[in-house]
């Protein structure tokens, strides 16, 4: 059902879930520089400076150290937007490229990415379309949408049934109480940024590791 699985095959689980994680990691890094320059035309060195900022902001790193395997595809939102906007593809080859992705995504890792995905675009497409409205051809979007919602969907029915079926008799029904501040929130936040991108570096140069 997901890459690690299939390279289990072949490899040991720490080697198979390295593996994945480096190859999501490399097509995400692609995807986003050539999102960033050939489709939104910012300069070499910006566009890499834009996916590195993405791939290593904290988010995917902090859930690999602590082995949250299904956020492995969280950087392949870059392959979905490149595919989306590049006028290299097809609409229909567009729409079979997004919707393969998208099953790979569905069958990895499922809601939680998929809710992190829309937050993401919801941030991200609003702001691409003040800076550079003329990248939204509506028509070829709509229709790129349909066939890789339609494919998408086709290919993980089996997972979708399956997970259904079980959830009617076995409902995570619970109640959550969360007693911390809004305040702990954001500091945590924050701090968690911090960790990845300056503490990590800190100890590392200064041999506190």
């Amino acid at each position: 059902y997901s890459l690690p699985q299939l390279l289990m095959h072949v490899f040991n689980p720490w080697t198979s879930l390295m593996i994945s994680l480096s190859s999501y990691s490399a097509l995400g890094f692609l995807s986003f520089y050539l999102l960033l320059k050939e489709v939104c035309g910012f300069s070499k060195y910006s566009s890499l400076m834009g996916a590195v900022f993405i791939l290593a902001n904290g988010f995917l790193v902090q859930h690999a150290i602590v082995g949250h395997v299904g956020f492995q595809v969280f950087p392949l939102l870059g392959t979905i937007l490149y595919v989306l906007f590049s006028r290299k593809f097809e609409h229909t080859h567009a729409g079979i490229l997004i919707g393969i992705v998208s099953f790979v995504i569905i069958n990895q890792s499922g809601f939680y990415i998929a809710f992190i995905f829309s937050l993401s675009l919801a941030i991200m497409l609003p702001l691409m379309y003040l800076t550079l409205p003329v990248l939204f051809d509506w028509h070829r979007i709509s229709s790129v949408v349909f066939w890789s919602g339609l494919l998408a969907l086709s290919f993980s029915a089996s997972k979708l049934m399956a997970v259904y079926s079980f959830m009617r008799f076995f409902p995570r029904e619970i109640n959550d109480i969360y007693d911390q501040t809004y305040l702990l929130g954001i500091s945590g936040l924050g701090l968690q940024l911090l960790g990845g991108m300056m503490i990590i570096p800190y100890l590392a140069l200064t041999g506190r590791e």
